[in-house]
């Protein structure tokens, strides 16, 4: 559902502003508390950034709409429900249901005991059925990272941040289209995203799950970035799995 100022203000709409939760290159996101009859309700509230010199009221004004109508149209229980834009002083505000906490915050938090390895795995098997359902869908969101998953209080993780999401693959199409642009956080992008002009944004979503597991299991990532002349680490274990390969005993048909 799409609104305007002409609705009623945001204000109006969705409470007051009670904090900032966070600035990103995207825009700056803010809990709203609306006071109801039963009990107040919590919205995020996304306000989006400014236009850049670099681009035309056109390229900014497709842009901005384009994350709000894929978010918009995601209906799933782990991935964030997406309830309205508001437009209010030349500025486009996207509302969501809040969450408390991501998952950064939940693995770094100082706390008595550390997150157990059922509740990450818990928090796993969330992660893989959201990204399943984008991906059936045809997104690829292209940004999965610990800070864009959050949790609700009842243990419900949700995906957030189709900043960078595309669509790869129209309902009536059956073939995926590639990627172009170089998207997400650096310790989260495939190796073929700095590589190649073109790349299965789908399997770069795969890639980067596989790197929130290991940050969720070992709390730290296993490189900064996965580039050969840019870490040392991720140089060193392209290194042992290639001597892994070839150590390999040959496979064996039964």
């Amino acid at each position: 559902m799409s609104s305007s100022s002409a609705d009623g203000s945001l204000r109006e709409r969705y409470g007051r502003q009670c904090r900032v939760l966070g600035h990103g290159t995207g825009g700056t996101v803010r809990v709203f508390r609306r006071s109801l009859a039963t009990r107040p309700r919590l919205y995020a509230v996304k306000e989006f950034r400014k236009r850049n010199n670099s681009e035309d009221q056109r390229q900014y004004v497709k842009r901005l709409t384009a994350e709000y109508c894929i978010a918009s149209t995601l209906h799933h229980e782990n991935i964030i429900e997406t309830l309205d834009i508001v437009f209010e002083h030349n500025r486009a505000h996207v509302i969501m249901d809040y969450c408390p906490h991501d998952l950064f915050q939940l693995l770094t938090a100082r706390r008595p005991a550390p997150i157990s390895d059922k509740t990450i795995d818990c928090y796993f098997s969330q992660l893989l059925q959201g990204v399943s359902y984008l991906h059936e869908a045809g997104i690829a969101h292209l940004d999965l990272k610990l800070e864009n998953c959050v949790v609700s209080p009842n243990g419900i993780l949700k995906i957030i941040d189709f900043g960078c999401a595309e669509v790869v693959r129209a309902p009536w199409e059956t073939q995926t289209r590639l990627c172009r642009e170089i998207r997400g956080s650096r310790p989260y992008i495939a190796p073929e995203v700095f590589l190649q002009t073109s790349y299965d944004g789908q399997r770069a979503d795969a890639w980067a799950i596989g790197i929130m597991y290991i940050g969720m299991i070992e709390r730290h990532y296993p490189w900064r970035v996965a580039r050969t002349n840019a870490d040392d680490i991720f140089r060193y274990y392209l290194e042992l799995r290639s001597t892994a390969r070839m150590a390999a005993p040959p496979h064996r048909a039964s």
